[in-house]
């Protein structure tokens, strides 16, 4: 389903199955708010890998890709800073290492307006819940 409003595209699909539609480097904004697991849980990396890919081919040079995701524990206690910290370093080195270039880290902030079951649950207790967006670009290559 697209809903069309001039320059913009709201688009409520699994990425998969709309990204082939677009040409490469042709897009200039993507934005994946609090996505399912399997598209960010470290134990789905090989599978999701490959679809962040096709999203950085598929940005402009100078386009964005921006990243809104939460880490909760598995047994829904609350998240320690030092996990936390093991988390966003392991985030930020699987997105850099796909060939994003990370501009801009928001952590402990949650963006107005967003909502999941975990951060609708854990609302008014926010050791158990921590939201970390990242504003990303393509790396910069010299001599490409």
């Amino acid at each position: 389903e697209v809903e069309k409003n001039k320059n913009i595209q709201f688009i409520n699909e699994p990425f998969e199955d709309v990204l082939a539609n677009f040409n490469d480097n042709s897009v200039d904004t993507v934005i994946s708010v609090l996505p399912h697991p399997k598209y960010i849980d470290q134990i789905n990396q090989d599978t999701w890998i490959p679809i962040y890919k096709t999203i950085l081919d598929k940005i402009k040079v100078c386009g964005y890709f921006i990243l809104v995701t939460e880490l909760i524990d598995e047994l829904l206690q609350p998240v320690s800073p030092s996990n936390y910290i093991v988390w966003k370093r392991w985030l930020i080195k699987a997105f850099s290492l796909i060939g994003f270039e990370i501009r801009r880290i928001i952590d402990g902030d949650t963006p107005s307006y967003f909502s999941s079951h975990y951060l609708d649950k854990f609302m008014n207790d926010p050791e158990r819940i921590n939201i970390i967006s990242l504003i990303m670009t393509k790396k910069y290559n010299i001599g490409s």
